[in-house]
C-alpha cells in the first residue's frame, strides 16, 4: 500500500491539468459529476471506522465499522424497527447533512465554477453539495438531501424540513439507540412514515416497486432539469467534469457516451484510483489520479488567474 501511494504521488499530471484548465475556461457548459469521492478527500469516507469510533460508539462497540455498513442496516422502515430506525437516522442526518464542515474540495469546485455554466449530478447523501453555495436549482442530488424528509408512501411528492424534527427525536431518545414513539415523524396526509429523502434509504422499496412498474415513486429533484441542459448544449463546447465518482455508477458511462457522441464535448475524469479511458476517446478525455482536494484545488487555482 506504501509503494502504491508513493508511486501514485510521484506521478506528474501538470499536463493534465494543464488541459482540465484549459477546457473549463473555453467551455460554454459544464457539467458537473460529484461521488463519494469528493467528500471522502476531506474525511468523510463512509468505509472508514474513526466516524463510526468518533460519532456513533455504541454500534461501534457492537462490531460496526463503516457508515456504509450502518446505513445498509436501515435500508427500510418497519413497525418494528422504526424507534431504532430513527435512532440513526436521526443522529447521522444530523452530524452529516448539519454540523460537518463542508471540505475544502467543495469550496474550491464553487470557486472553479462561480463564472461558468454549470449542471451538477451527485450520488452523495452528505448534502455538502447543497451546503456549500450552489444553486439548488442546479443540483441534481441522485442520493437525495437528509436536509428533507419524505413519506415513504410517497402518496404526496412533498418534502419536509428535517432540522427541527431531527432534534425533537434526538432529544427523547431512551439510552442511545431508539427515539420515543410519540416522537416519530409522521406523514400529515397519510400517516405514513416519513422517511429520509435519500435514495438508499428506500433502496428495498424502490427495487420492489420497479419489479411491480408502478408509477407512484416520487421523482427526483432536477433530474429532467439535468438532462434538458446536456442536450441543450450537446452542439456547444461542453465539459463533463467527473469527479471522484465510483467505476460501477452508470452516470460514468453516461459521460463518456455523450463525451464520445457530441464533437465538441469533452471529458476529464478524477479519481485517486480508476481513471482509466478507451482508446477512442483519448484525444478528447484526460484522467488526472491524484487526491481530489489537491486536484480541484490546483484547476481552480488556475482557472481563477485566466
Amino acid at each position: 500500500m506504501f509503494l502504491k501511494k508513493l508511486f501514485r504521488k510521484s506521478e506528474d499530471y501538470s499536463s493534465q491539468i494543464d488541459t482540465a484548465r484549459k477546457w473549463i475556461h473555453e467551455a460554454d457548459a459544464l457539467v458537473i459529476g460529484i461521488g463519494e469521492g469528493v467528500s471522502a478527500a476531506s474525511g468523510l469516507d463512509h468505509a472508514r471506522y474513526h466516524l463510526v469510533k468518533a460519532y456513533f460508539y455504541d454500534y461501534y462497540r457492537m462490531g460496526f465499522r463503516s457508515l456504509a455498513e450502518l446505513n445498509r442496516m436501515y435500508t427500510q422502515i418497519t413497525p418494528e424497527n422504526a424507534k431504532a430506525y430513527w435512532g440513526y437516522w436521526a443522529r447521522y442526518i444530523k452530524y452529516i447533512s448539519y454540523e460537518r464542515e463542508v471540505g475544502n474540495g467543495y469550496r474550491d469546485l464553487l470557486r472553479l465554477i462561480r463564472n461558468k455554466n454549470y449542471m451538477i449530478y451527485t450520488t452523495n447523501i452528505d448534502s455538502q453539495v447543497q451546503k456549500v453555495g450552489f444553486k439548488e436549482e442546479r443540483v441534481f442530488a441522485q442520493g437525495g438531501d437528509g436536509r428533507f424528509l419524505k413519506c415513504s408512501q410517497s402518496c404526496t411528492q412533498k418534502l419536509y424540513d428535517s432540522m427541527e424534527i431531527l432534534e425533537s427525536m434526538i432529544k427523547s431518545m431512551e439510552g442511545n439507540l431508539e427515539i420515543k414513539a410519540n416522537k416519530m415523524p409522521r406523514c400529515p396526509h397519510c400517516g405514513g412514515y416519513l422517511i429520509p429523502n435519500i435514495q438508499d434509504v428506500d433502496w428495498n422499496r424502490q427495487r420492489e416497486q420497479e419489479a411491480k412498474e408502478t408509477v407512484n415513486e416520487q421523482p427526483m429533484q432536477n433530474e429532467s432539469a439535468f438532462y434538458d441542459f446536456v442536450q441543450k448544449y450537446s452542439q456547444e463546447k461542453i465539459v463533463f467534469l467527473e469527479l471522484g465518482m465510483d467505476p460501477s455508477i452508470r452516470m460514468r458511462t453516461f459521460f463518456e457516451e455523450q463525451s464520445r457522441q457530441y464533437d465538441l464535448a469533452r471529458l476529464i475524469r478524477v479519481h485517486e484510483e480508476e481513471v482509466s479511458l478507451s482508446d477512442d476517446l483519448k484525444t478528447k478525455a484526460i484522467g488526472i489520479r491524484m487526491n481530489l482536494e489537491e486536484a480541484i484545488a490546483e484547476v481552480a487555482s488556475g482557472i481563477v488567474s485566466l
